[in-house]
């Protein structure tokens, strides 16, 4: 369902900058959306679990591109500054309110508090620091379509840590390469697209 953030982006972005919709990118996202349908077909038992990443993954273009208007006018750290501590301020609200905050959440292993700064630290705040940099000269969609292998990084380490539990349908395989290959795809046919209209 993540991968649904390119659709979504591919009309987000044009609007927000009042541009016309590069059809090309609705096309690779529609592409995107039947690699989702083949999961989505074959995995019906997890319905509410992809309605809800359908929403998340709007609500994530509806980020990036906000991201990538402020980047113009504001420096990277700053931006992860403040949404960092805006992310932090709301999760922690949603675990008070909710009654699901308790102690033993806050009791850590020297270990695992190495584990949660690396995590922190270098594959949050930097990684999403430097997103917010490249956005100061790649579009909002290509970002995306970059962020799309994401999950893909996910299902290959799962594979190897958590082998016995990462067996899913041949449709799930199918749609993942219907993805990989749109995501891949695009950088090529772009250029080519605009070679032609030169």
């Amino acid at each position: 369902m993540f991968a649904s953030t390119t659709l979504f982006t591919s009309f987000l972005e044009p609007i927000s900058q009042r541009r016309r919709i590069f059809w090309l990118e609705v096309i690779i996202g529609m592409v995107i959306l039947s690699g989702i349908y083949l999961i989505f077909q074959y995995e019906f038992h997890y319905l509410e679990g992809i309605l809800f990443a359908l929403l998340s993954a709007l609500l994530n273009g509806m980020f990036v591109v906000l991201n990538r208007n402020i980047s113009m006018r504001h420096h990277p750290s700053v931006i992860s500054f403040y949404e960092m501590i805006g992310g932090f301020v709301f999760i922690s609200l949603f675990f008070a309110f909710s009654g699901t905050l308790s102690a033993g959440l806050l009791r850590v292993s020297p270990s695992d508090l190495v584990y949660l700064l690396i995590l922190g630290f270098v594959c949050t705040a930097y990684a999403f620091t430097a997103i917010v940099d490249v956005m100061k000269v790649l579009s909002a969609y290509t970002v995306v379509l970059a962020i799309n292998l994401e999950p893909v990084y996910g299902i290959v380490m799962a594979h190897f840590f958590f082998p016995e539990a990462e067996r899913m349908s041949a449709g799930f395989y199918l749609g993942t390469l219907i993805i990989l290959l749109s995501v891949f795809s695009y950088p090529f046919l772009r250029r080519k697209f605009r070679q032609k209209l030169l």
